[in-house]
């Protein structure tokens, strides 16, 4: 089945979709991003069902950062902080800020911010994680959704 995803981003607002009543269909395009994070969201690309919003490289004093939706609370979640954290090397996790955000009580976004020369370590992080998932891009992951 596809994954179907709102076409606005799920920001709320209406676009050409809505007016054409059209479903969005979650599709890998190819797009130019800076240079300096662009091997973190070709890293981030290949995980199915993640959609990058939005990143920048960072330039000066700017940190790089990359904005994406992934799942629900508990997925992204699992990917930031069960999957990703504990393979980042201490000296990189002093670095690198990973938060997710609520829109709404359904959507949440994640970003990761960091220097620009942090980069390519934090990718291979993802790469690390990737490799253990195989070629799928599905994540394995170790937690589980928490019942009440």
């Amino acid at each position: 089945m596809d994954a179907v995803a709102p076409m606005d981003g799920g920001r709320g607002s209406v676009g050409i979709a809505a007016m054409s009543k059209n479903r969005g269909v979650l599709v890998k395009v190819n797009a130019f991003v800076d240079a300096g994070i662009a091997d973190l969201v070709s890293v981030l690309s290949k995980i199915d069902g993640l959609v990058t919003l939005e990143s920048q490289g960072g330039a000066g004093d700017r940190d790089a950062s990359v904005t994406f939706r992934y799942g629900d609370w508990w997925q992204c979640g699992e990917f930031l902080f069960e999957q990703i954290l504990p393979r980042m090397p201490a000296d990189l996790r002093a670095g690198v800020s990973l938060k997710l955000q609520a829109h709404g009580t359904d959507a949440v976004e994640a970003r990761i911010t960091m220097e620009q020369s942090a980069v390519p370590e934090f990718a291979a992080c993802v790469r690390h994680v990737l490799g253990q998932s195989g070629a799928t891009g599905v994540l394995p992951f170790e937690g589980r959704r928490r019942t009440a």
